[in-house]
C-alpha cells in the first residue's frame, strides 16, 4: 500500500508542476518575439500539457480511488469521495474543453508549433 500512495502523491506532484510549467512557459511567451522560441515555447507546453497536466490528473484520480477502496471507503457511501471524483470530472472536462483547445490555436497561431532542429524547422522558403 504504500507504493501505491507513493505513486498517488508522485502523480498530484506531477499535475501541479504541470500547471506550474504552463504558467511560467505562458510567461515567456507574452515577453518572446521570435518565432522559433515562440515555436519551442508552446511545444514545451502542449508536452507539458500531456505528459504532467492530463496524465498526473487522470493517475492521481485512479490511484486515490484505489487508495480509498483499500481503506474500505465506498463511493457510493464516503460524500468525500464523491465530492472528489466530482472535482476530477470537472477538472478534466475544463482541460479537454479549455486547455486542449486553446494550446491547439497557440501552435496554430505561431505556425504548426515546429521546434528549432525538427524536420523542416528553419527550411529556406521556395
Amino acid at each position: 500500500m504504500l507504493w501505491l500512495r507513493y505513486f498517488h502523491l508522485l502523480s498530484v506532484i506531477g499535475f501541479v508542476s504541470g500547471q506550474i510549467t504552463g504558467n511560467l512557459v505562458s510567461r515567456g511567451l507574452r515577453t518572446r518575439a521570435e518565432p522559433e522560441a515562440r515555436a519551442a515555447l508552446v511545444e514545451l507546453m502542449m508536452r507539458a500539457f500531456w505528459m504532467l497536466q492530463l496524465s498526473g490528473l487522470v493517475l492521481g484520480a485512479v490511484l486515490g480511488n484505489l487508495l480509498a477502496t483499500r481503506k474500505g471507503l465506498r463511493v457510493s457511501e464516503s460524500r468525500w469521495l464523491q465530492e472528489a471524483n466530482g472535482l476530477f470530472l470537472l477538472m478534466l472536462l475544463a482541460l479537454l474543453l479549455g486547455a486542449f483547445p486553446a494550446l491547439r490555436r497557440m501552435r496554430a497561431a505561431v505556425g504548426g508549433g515546429a521546434a528549432p532542429g525538427a524536420a523542416g524547422a528553419g527550411a529556406p522558403a521556395d
